[in-house]
């Protein structure tokens, strides 16, 4: 059986992604989780390597 596992997230992408998060306003908390566990957050890494703003 195969199983997908969640591509790491780098140094580099963890700092794009808590720049961008800062830039759109999360509170401190919604980073601090994000940069804790980012495997659950590869979403945000997307949208900010990508300079989307924050899904509605």
């Amino acid at each position: 059986m195969d199983v997908e596992l969640a591509e790491p997230a780098t140094y580099a992408d963890i700092i794009v992604m808590t720049r961008w998060m800062a830039e759109q306003s999360f509170t401190p908390d919604e980073i601090a989780y994000a940069v804790e566990k980012p495997h659950k957050h590869l979403d945000y890494i997307r949208r900010a390597a990508a300079g989307l703003p924050a899904a509605d």
